[in-house]
C-alpha cells in the first residue's frame, strides 16, 4: 500500500493445527479490516502480498 494509507478495525485470527507428522503444523490465518485511504483493490493486493510472504516464511 502507498504511504499514508491505512486499514482500520483490523482483527486477525491465527490458528495452528497438528498436521499428523512430528514437528509439522498447518497454520490458518484470517483477518477482517476496513480500508481507510485506499481502494478495495489496493487493500486486496496488500493482503495477497502478505499472504505470499507468510507462505515463504512457513515453507522454509
Amino acid at each position: 500500500m502507498r504511504r499514508g494509507a491505512a486499514l482500520t478495525g483490523y482483527r486477525f485470527t491465527l490458528t495452528v493445527h497438528e498436521a499428523g507428522e512430528p514437528e509439522v503444523s498447518r497454520v490458518e490465518w484470517s483477518g477482517v479490516s476496513t480500508p481507510a485511504g485506499v481502494g478495495d483493490e489496493e487493500a486486496v493486493a496488500f493482503f495477497h502480498g502478505l499472504s505470499a510472504l507468510l507462505r515463504t516464511v512457513t515453507d522454509a
